[in-house]
């Protein structure tokens, strides 16, 4: 018998032996660059018991377990203290963690020499102390099997210190040309404090394949029908107007609308033909951004810019590859997109879907950032910024487009879990702010450290904490802080009396209209719920997510509705959030067993409220002021009024509807970043003491 036949034989014997319910645990075998085969474990389920739990951490010890997500190319970070926990990141390290639990799946166990991931699978590979990892003899083979996992233009970066490079007897100059030679393109080379940075890109083409057929809702329809429209292609020697279009689309498009391609872009002419440039307003970008264009970027937005005036709307078509991705490749999503359009002065209008049959696409619309009075204050914030682009729209991301929009543009955003002290210390001081802006309570500990330079430089500071968890005693901060904002007002003199801080404010998150917004999609689920739930109630039929101990009423309440209704749970949405909530009919949320905490709510609320739902909250003391029962959420003071409420709309499509079209707009007009951001800044500067978003 094989070994691998052995070790299988083995582990069905050990999981027949453990209690695990019906809960999945598959064994996958697959091929490594060795002379032996490993085995892959994919956990379908994080339900395990400790005994369960203990084996699998011992096991890991000795087997690279992978999680591989579906939804996106991977992003692999290599020799990183601080982890990403959520797709599409995957931590692989060369040593073993003692502290491995079973929810740190994504931690792995890795020979930088035999990473076994399946060729074209990431989109980026990010190494620190990278000769640290292999000998010298192993160099050329360690970045071609690099290469062969990146997708075309995929992006490698490369640090390493001045000691490690002299170690292996290495010239930086000879790893240039070697990356060179592997057919890396763009390549750039960094020094700072005896420590070396490389980037560099893999050569070719993202797209493949050709493009899909281009499916419209009736609003693009209508812009291509009734507008002179530009069209920009990849290549429109492959691609033309009736391969991108139905028949019954493409004798609806205006006769006068033209398709280009990037070349004609890029060149000093643009078509002679059009009927009136200056009535040209709507752009179409259909298979035209490439990675390795990046640089093109720039060029490309500022040539449509000056040939066809500022007041442009561009129209990114995409294939959402959260539900499609065979066919063709594709590496562009919503985050990567909207940080093109950040960063090349495109502000971000709106994100739809569009559906055809087992096709899904989606449409982002983005106008030319108009000028706007950049206001003189300068204001350092400190938060979990870094991840802005993998949850757009959400408190982080939110915050910074709200700021944006109020002409706030001389901000800079700083992030402590991928900086030190010293390096923040020295950031803040060279922007020399009005106002600090600090949103985590790790940071805590850190005021304190700059304390001597936040008195001598007059620095206004804030605290927005949006988490319920009770405060710590910490007097000191009396002498630091100067306003802060929490997300219930149940908590209010605690904080006083703990932090010694009398400015407190109730200040809850908000929403982000061009990411959280209803989409017309086919409700395929009764209830749907996003967030956490507890381990020792799980709901019956939801499964596969790590569960929390502070969520019990919530969970043994959707444990009981997920044995007569639909009810579909997802831990993390992020980025696709709106497309979920419209998928159904009403959203679950609220936290029960906090009904007595004055104003406490979570971003869920407003979230939900922002994406036009049905939300169905438990009750909180002073929820009436933000809300009306019935007509903007549905709230249950217990479990018979929550199934009467659900009973009552679940067929009733038309009342639905009008309570999402009122939710929409009470959410859209009082519960956004902006006018939070504005109520805190009418706040420090003593305009008022309210909060706007009251009814």
């Amino acid at each position: 018998m094989s070994f691998t036949k052995i070790i299988l034989s083995f582990l069905q014997t050990i999981f027949r032996n453990f209690s695990i319910n019906d809960k999945i645990i598959r064994i996958i075998v697959v091929k490594v660059h060795s002379k032996r085969e490993k085995i892959v474990t994919i956990l379908k389920s994080r339900l395990i018991n400790s005994t369960l739990s203990a084996f699998i951490r011992i096991f890991n010890k000795y087997f690279f377990n992978l999680i591989i997500s579906k939804k996106e190319f991977l992003i692999i970070k290599i020799g990183y203290s601080r982890r990403f926990e959520y797709y599409p990141f995957l931590n692989l390290d060369y040593y073993f963690q003692e502290n491995f639990a079973i929810e740190k799946l994504f931690n792995q166990i890795v020979d930088i020499r035999k990473i076994n991931l399946s060729n074209e699978s990431c989109e980026e590979i990010d190494i620190r102390y990278f000769f640290d990892y292999l000998h010298k003899k192993d160099l050329s083979k360690v970045l071609k099997r690099l290469k062969m996992i990146l997708i075309p233009g995929g992006k490698l970066v490369i640090s390493f210190n001045e000691r490690s490079l002299k170690k292996m007897n290495y010239s930086i100059d000879n790893f240039l040309v070697l990356l060179k030679n592997l057919d890396f393109n763009d390549i750039n080379f960094d020094i700072q404090e005896k420590s070396y940075n490389i980037t560099s890109y893999k050569k070719g083409d993202v797209f493949k394949r050709s493009y899909p057929e281009i499916f419209l809702n009736k609003d693009y329809l209508d812009i291509l029908s009734n507008n002179e429209c530009l069209i920009i292609v990849n290549d429109k020697n492959q691609i033309n107007l009736k391969n991108l279009f139905g028949s019954d689309v493409l004798k609806l498009i205006n006769k006068s609308t033209k398709l280009i391609d990037k070349n004609d872009l890029n060149s000093n002419s643009f078509p002679q033909d059009l009927v009136n440039k200056e009535k040209i307003i709507h752009f179409f970008l259909i298979n035209l951004l490439e990675f390795n264009l990046k640089s093109l970027y720039p060029e490309i937005f500022r040539k449509i810019k000056s040939n066809f005036g500022k007041n442009l709307k561009l129209h990114f078509i995409l294939p959402n590859k959260d539900v499609d991705h065979s066919g063709y490749l594709q590496f562009f999503n919503k985050g990567i997109i909207s940080k093109i359009c950040d960063n090349n002065g495109l502000n971000i209008e709106r994100i739809e879907t569009v559906e055809k049959k087992s096709l899904s696409q989606y449409y982002i619309t983005a106008l030319i950032t108009k000028e706007k009075t950049t206001k003189k204050d300068k204001i350092c914030c400190l938060g979990h910024y870094s991840i802005r682009y993998s949850q757009l729209g959400f408190h982080w991301d939110g915050q910074i487009r709200a700021f944006d929009h109020l002409g706030y543009t001389k901000n800079i955003y700083l992030d402590l879990k991928v900086e030190n002290y010293s390096s923040l210390r020295k950031k803040i001081l060279e922007h020399n702010p009005k106002i600090l802006w600090v949103g985590l309570e790790e940071h805590l500990p850190f005021l304190e450290y700059i304390q001597k330079d936040i008195k001598e430089r007059n620095i206004i500071v804030i605290y927005w904490y949006v988490d319920i968890y009770e405060p710590k005693n910490l007097p000191k901060l009396g002498d630091i802080i100067d306003f802060v904002f929490i997300t219930n007002k149940e908590l209010i003199p605690l904080y006083r009396e703990r932090f010694r801080v009398q400015n407190i404010f109730y200040m809850p998150q908000a929403c982000t209209p061009p990411f959280m917004h209803f989409r017309d999609l086919k409700e395929i689920y009764d209830i749907g719920f996003t967030g956490k739930c507890d381990v020792l109630s799980r709901p019956k039929d939801l499964r596969g997510q790590k569960f929390y101990y502070d969520h019990n009423s919530r969970t043994i309440i959707l444990r009981k509705l997920a044995q007569k209704y639909n009810v579909k749970y997802v831990e993390g949405e992020y980025n696709n959030i709106s497309e979920f909530y419209s998928r159904c009919k009403f959203v679950f949320g609220g936290t029960p067993h906090l009904a007595d905490f004055e104003l406490y709510v979570s971003n869920r609320f407003f979230i939900a409220g922002g994406c036009g739902s049905v939300h169905l909250t438990s009750y909180f003391k002073g929820i009436e002021k933000l809300v009306e029962n019935e007509k903007h959420v549905l709230w249950f003071k217990n479990e018979n009024e929550l199934y009467s409420l659900i009973d009552k709309y679940i067929d009733n499509k038309k009342e639905r509807f009008k309570i999402k079209k009122n939710a929409l707009d009470l959410f859209h007009m009082k519960h956004i970043y902006v006018n939070r951001i504005q109520n805190m800044l009418d706040i420090i500067n003593g305009k008022t003491t309210e909060f706007y978003g009251f009814l």
